[in-house]
Parts: structure tokens; sequence; C-alpha cells
């Protein structure tokens, strides 16, 4: 059997398919082809406001609406409450200390990233979302193959040649115009291609992880509750350990996602090292007292990735294949829409088709790759860095990624910049974001020695003073009081960071708190 695809796209999870999706629509043929058969699991579960905004930009401009209905939490339950999910208020942060059931009573961090759950954000069940999401490419008319693996693959002048081993039509031979990679950690163009490693990452970590029934919330008795900007399990929550840190995803039917990330390679199959784990920290053990793993439980010895290159002639890849740092901060789905939203663009322009073919292209987009990879992987090994030197070092950390995240969340919504798609993400090209992380992390007491009692403060200060130029969230006022709620009085006093007075902050105010609904969702 042999056909013809103006692009073949390897790995059908969300940036795959959505990207198949807004091809298909600018009138290209499109072959998604996927190795497993839908619904299958998958990482990846906790979206961030980048990624609704992504989904929205992508809904408006290749008039795919359902796109935008998933963008928000409130959206999502009204168009499709079967679709499972769940609400994402922010991010939570607990303390852990072996063999010490109270320390999360005494330390704990809140971000909420949303106002309210109408404009919150989700956690994306991937079994669900990306089988709907098939769905919806194939009733638009992209083709679909699962069940398949890529075997071989040639580039010449003319066109890609692929051959595909299925298991329901055995041998395909395809000639394509271009080749997406969108296989993650598998890789599949650069195998075939046979490129060289790239230079690794400096952060290092590997990954147990799982679904859980009956996992109770963590609940810690000692802290005012009252005061927090939302329920703290309703959240990206992370559990910081000696070993690494924890997460937790929890979706409205009750079912946990959780995985643990261990600085060093796990030794002894999965359910042991977890449950060895849990075990050392009261509070997690008797939140896990009566959970059941839904599966059983998977390890990845080192989850980051690298490769020596994004792209080549007649050839390219989405950003989860190019590089793969740790999911601390949440950034993959964002990053990964930020991947789509570029190359619907340079892939969906007939224009472009000798640029395509050469691999000039594509340029642009690899250099904002190698910086963005980077920066992720900048920002992640600091916040381990500070994380050895205590929490209240890693809550300051931390600031650096939410003042980043918050200044391109609030410029995206409020002033939408033309070419948005083809800003750094997260700063990397930002002129103070840029060099904010590498002075943060230098900052931090040298590892030899535990730091003094005042040092903290003094870190916290500094951050503050240094995020000042993109902190839109009044991020420098909350210091180590560990809650930072949503708020509108310091987005108006910091507004000429944006270039807007008082009365242009007040009068988009309530785009940002839901108030007026501006998605493009038909």
């Amino acid at each position: 059997m042999s056909r013809t695809s103006d692009v073949v796209i390897i790995g059908s999870g969300i940036g795959g398919t959505v990207l198949a999706r807004t091809l298909r629509r600018q009138g290209r043929s499109v072959l998604l082809v996927e190795r497993d058969k839908h619904p299958r699991f998958a990482l990846g579960e906790s979206s961030t406001p980048l990624a609704g905004l992504s989904l929205d930009r992508l809904s408006r401009k290749y008039r795919l609406p359902n796109l935008a209905q998933l963008s928000t939490y409130g959206r999502w339950l009204r168009h499709h409450p079967g679709l499972l999910r769940g609400l994402k208020r922010g991010f939570t942060f607990y303390d852990h200390r072996r063999g010490d059931p109270r320390t999360v009573d005494r330390a704990s961090l809140q971000v909420a990233a949303s106002p309210n759950e109408s404009v919150a954000d989700s956690h994306w069940l991937r079994s669900a979302i990306d089988h709907y999401q098939v769905r919806q490419a194939r009733a638009e008319g992209v083709d679909y193959l699962d069940l398949c693996q890529v075997t071989a693959l040639s580039i010449g002048d003319d066109g890609a040649d692929l051959t595909l081993e299925t298991e329901t039509s055995g041998e395909i031979s395809v000639r394509a115009r271009v080749v997406v990679d969108g296989s993650g950690g598998s890789a599949v163009v650069a195998k075939l291609l046979d490129l060289p490693e790239a230079t690794p990452l400096e952060t290092r970590s590997s990954l147990i992880y799982g679904h859980f029934h009956d996992v109770a919330p963590l609940t810690p008795e000692g802290l005012d509750r009252s005061a927090k900007p939302y329920p703290a399990q309703w959240a990206a929550v992370h559990h910081l350990l000696a070993e690494g840190w924890m997460y937790e995803l929890r979706f409205d039917s009750g079912l946990v996602s959780a995985g643990i990330l261990l600085r060093e390679p796990p030794e002894g199959d999965p359910e042991t090292v977890w449950a060895s784990v849990i075990e050392r920290y009261p509070a997690l053990a008797e939140a896990y007292a009566d959970a059941r793993p839904e599966v059983p439980l998977q390890a990845v010895p080192d989850i980051q990735h690298r490769l020596s290159a994004s792209h080549g002639p007649r050839w390219v890849a989405l950003p989860h294949t190019y590089g793969f740092v740790d999911p601390l901060f949440s950034t993959g789905l964002a990053w990964t829409l930020r991947g789509v939203e570029r190359l619907s663009e340079l892939l969906g322009d007939s224009d472009n088709d000798e640029a395509v073919a050469d691999g000039s292209a594509f340029r642009r987009y690899g250099v904002l790759l190698r910086r963005e990879v980077n920066q992720l992987d900048n920002l992640i090994a600091g916040a381990y860095e500070a994380l050895d030197r205590g929490f209240e070092y890693f809550a300051a950390y931390s600031m650096t990624y939410f003042a980043a995240v918050t200044w391109a969340e609030t410029r995206e919504r409020l002033i939408t910049p033309q070419a948005v798609a083809w800003e750094g993400f997260l700063g990397a090209d930002d002129s103070i974001l840029g060099r904010l992380v590498d002075n943060a992390r230098a900052q931090l007491p040298e590892a030899s020695k535990a730091p003094e009692p005042d040092e903290s403060d003094a870190y916290w200060q500094w951050i503050g003073r240094h995020t000042a130029g993109r902190d839109l969230a009044g991020l420098d006022t909350w210091g180590p009081t560990l809650t930072v709620p949503v708020d509108s009085d310091a987005l108006v006093e910091r507004g000429p960071l944006l270039g807007l007075d008082e009365e242009a902050i007040r009068t988009l105010l309530p785009r940002l708190r839901g108030e007026v609904d501006t998605s493009p969702e038909s």
C-alpha cells in the first residue's frame, strides 16, 4: 500500500493532534500516526493560563471553537461536562521533613493563578482529552492510523519517504512534503536519521507515577485556611521532599494523578520505591493509607532529554520532542501549544514550501526552542538548588517563575502583541527575565554552609527588587507570608510597566476577572 500527504505527524498527543487540525483547516492533507490506540495513558496533565491563551488564539485564527471551550474550567463544564477534568486554581507547595508529622502545618505556599473557578485552569485527563481531539481531527478530514510504527525515513529533494508498519494493514509507504515529530521522548525522527546526542541538560530527575483512587486531601491543622486564596487541594499540589518532590493533580471524579520526582534513579521496582518514600513522611503516609493505584505504577529513570537539532530539511520537532526538563512548574502544555501556534503558521503557508524543503523555514523556530529549553533547564535546576537551602529559599526563588508567567499572561490578555506566539516562552528573549534566573541562582547561599537565620529574609528582598521590572502581581509585597492571591490593586499600581495608565487598567480588569467573556467560542 502507498499514499501521499502534505504533512505526516508522528504522535497523536495534544500537540500533534491540534496541529493536525489547524493544518487541515488551512487545506493541507494530513496523516496522523500513533503507535498506541486511544484511549491511552499519557502524562502532561496540568494546564496553565498560558496554555488557555494559546487555545483561544488557535480557536479564533483557525475557526476551531471547541479549542476555546476547553481553555478554562468554566467553559469546559458548560460545553463538555462529560469530558473528565479537574479544577486547578493555582500552585500549592508543602514542605515535608522526614518523620515529622507537623512540618506541613508550619510551611506552605499558595499562589493563585485565577480569581475564581469560572476562569480557572484545568487538569487534563489525557486519556480522555487526547481521544477527544483525535475524534475531532478525524471528523475534520485528518487521516489517522493507530497501532502504527514508523520503521524507515529518508529525506530527498522532492519529499520525505516513510515506511509504516501497522497491525491492521501491514506495511504502508508514504510520500510527504514534511514530517512533524510529536513523539516526545521517543524522538522517532532523530533516531531514524541517526542524529547525534545533544549536550545533557543540567536538571536531572527520575519519575515514578500513576493514577490513584481514595487519596485523602492533605489538610494541615495549623494553617489558617480562611486566609488562603483557594482550597489548597484544587491546584497543582507539590510536596517538597528530601528526595526531590511529589505532584498531585486531583480530577473532579476523585481520581488523583501523582508522581514522585527523584534526584537519583530509583533502585527497585516502582511500587517498592514509592512505598519507601511515602512512609518516610507521616502526612503523606496518612493521605495514601487507603490509596489504590488504578494501574501498576511506572518508572522513568531519566526524564530529561534534548535533541541535537529541532529541525532539518523536510522535518521539524514539536517542543516536547525537542526537549523536556521537569514538570515542576507545569510548563509542558503551554510550551507545546506555543510550538503548535508557530508551526501552524509555517506549515500552513504554501509560500513556505521551498523553505520547508531545505529547512530554512524553521531556523527562527529552532533558535527559540534552543533558548527556551535552556531557560527552563536553568530555572528548574535553580529551583532544586534553592530547595537544598530550605523551603523559604525555594519559595522566594519560585517568584522568578511567577513573575515571568504573570507578566506574559497579563500582556497577552490586555495587550495581545501581534506576534505573541513568536515571543520567547517565559521570557527566554526578554532583557530582564533572561538574566533574572542566573542572578537569582548566584544569590543563593553556598551549598557547603548552612544559611544564617536572617539570610532568607534578605533573599526575599533581593528577589523583590530584581523582579520589580516585570512583577505585575505584587509578588514582592507578600514575601515570606507565603500566600499570593490574585491582586487587582497591584496590577492597577503597576500598569505603567505595560504602558497602561490606571484608567486603562481599570477598564480592562473585568476581562481578567472573567466578568466579560472574550472567548472565540463561535
